[in-house]
């Protein structure tokens, strides 16, 4: 269940991986990585209680480094180069050393094909498919030295991500799990407007990478309110409460799942 675990963690400030500068680039029909212009404004700062993340961006709006701050003190850095249809992705401490370099490369519309990631000797490898619509329709992940696989399949229905089915091999073990998303609740009678062009992949992972925003497919039409968690006879509900700017772009999201509560803030420019 670790794909869970890394939506939770993030919330819980565990986690390190990768969510959503806002890259407004569009594709210019070569496989330059941007994807679809999603977003009028960028994604400056974002808050995960004593956690945050700064993003800095080119004269052409794409976001070169992102600074991770823990207790507001500087304590990683995270670079861009971007060459054609590829970007790498390489992430320093603070003395210089480099810790990981993640390979991203693009397909022709402009969507992430693959994610190669080397660390410390070992690597893994994710690569994405998509139907024609632009649809991200299944996630295939590998890792070489813990012999992990994981697949997972998106079913969509009207513009949004309904259903999420996970099947991995971790450690010798297989296991199985589904999540549900629900984009209206008491709290919420009508579906909100997605203006920012969130994924469900930058959800499932917490909202950190600068390269995500309009570049796994057509982003979902609406924010989902609630994910319900199924495995085997095990059941939980994540609900979202979502806070907005006069504009329509979300300054805070509060994670609900059983007593635990958590925030992220999101500060815009």
């Amino acid at each position: 269940m670790k794909k869970i675990l890394c939506f939770f963690g993030i919330f819980a400030l565990i986690a390190g991986f990768v969510t959503s500068c806002g890259d407004d680039d569009d594709d210019d029909g070569n496989g330059t990585p941007g994807g679809k212009s999603v977003s009028q404004k960028k994604l400056k700062k974002l808050v995960d209680g004593i956690r945050s993340w700064e993003y800095v961006y080119d004269k052409d709006g794409k976001c070169t480094s992102y600074i991770d701050f823990y207790q507001n003190q500087p304590n990683e850095n995270t670079n861009y180069k971007y060459d054609g249809n590829k970007i790498v992705e390489e992430c320093s401490l603070l003395d210089g050393s480099v810790r990981c370099t993640t390979t991203i490369l693009f397909n022709s519309n402009g969507y992430i094909e693959s994610e190669t990631t080397e660390n410390g000797g070992s690597s893994d490898n994710t690569v994405y498919t998509y139907d024609n619509q632009g649809h991200l329709i299944s996630e295939n992940y590998t890792d070489e030295e813990s012999d992990e696989t994981r697949v997972t399949t998106y079913t969509w229905e009207n513009g949004n991500v309904t259903k999420v089915e996970v099947k991995e091999i971790y450690e010798g073990e297989e296991s199985e799990y589904v999540m549900y998303y629900e984009y209206t609740n008491d709290n919420y009678s009508s579906a909100i407007e997605n203006k920012v062009g969130f994924n469900a992949l930058q959800i499932e992972d917490g909202f950190i990478s600068p390269y995500y925003f309009g570049t796994l497919g057509t982003s979902l039409k609406n924010l989902p309110v609630a994910i319900k968690y199924v495995e085997e006879e095990r059941q939980e509900t994540q609900t979202l409460t979502w806070t907005f700017d006069g504009d329509g772009y979300p300054v805070k999201v509060v994670s609900t799942l059983s007593s635990d509560v958590n925030s992220i803030e999101f500060v815009w420019e």
